[in-house]
C-alpha cells in the first residue's frame, strides 16, 4: 500500500531538489544518508519514485531498494504498477506472487540476479537447484 503522506510526484520533486543543490555545490545534511541515496537514484533514473513510496515501510529498506534498483526503470515500473513479484517455490513446485510489500531479502535475491535481471519463474528454479545442498549433492 502506498504511504498516504508521500506520492511519487513529491517524491520526484524533492529528487530534482536533491540533485540541482549538489549540482550547486550546497551540502544536504537534513536527510539521512540512505533517504539521500534512494533520491540520488530517482534523481538520476536509477530508481522508480513509485518504488520508493512503496518501500518505505519494508524491512530492511535499504538493501531492498538496493536490489530492485538494479533492475530497469521498466522493470521496477511493472514491479510498481503490478504490486507483486511471481516467485518459485522449490520445495512445493510452486509460484506464488508475493506482494511486493511482503518480499523478503531472500526471495528478492532469487528474483532479481546481481546484473539487474529480473529472473524468469524457469531462471529462478535453476538458481534455487543450483544451490540446493542435500545429501544427495554432497555425496556424489
Amino acid at each position: 500500500m502506498e504511504n498516504p503522506k508521500l506520492t511519487a510526484d513529491f517524491v520526484i520533486r524533492m529528487a530534482m531538489v536533491v540533485r540541482a543543490k549538489e549540482e550547486a555545490g550546497e551540502s544536504i545534511d537534513t536527510i539521512s544518508a540512505d533517504m539521500l541515496d534512494a533520491l540520488r537514484r530517482v534523481a538520476y533514473g536509477q530508481l522508480s519514485a513509485k518504488i520508493y513510496v512503496l518501500s518505505l515501510g519494508w524491512a530492511h529498506w535499504s538493501r531492498s531498494v538496493s536490489a530492485i534498483s538494479r533492475l530497469v526503470l521498466p522493470d521496477q515500473e511493472r514491479i510498481a504498477e503490478n504490486g507483486y513479484l511471481d516467485i518459485f517455490n522449490l520445495e512445493e513446485a510452486t509460484t506464488r506472487r508475493i506482494p511486493i510489500t511482503e518480499i523478503t531479502l531472500k526471495q528478492l535475491k532469487q528474483a532479481i540476479d546481481d546484473n539487474g535481471h529480473l529472473r524468469s519463474i524457469l531462471e529462478q528454479e535453476n538458481w534455487l537447484r543450483s544451490r540446493a545442498v542435500g545429501p544427495s549433492r554432497s555425496n556424489r
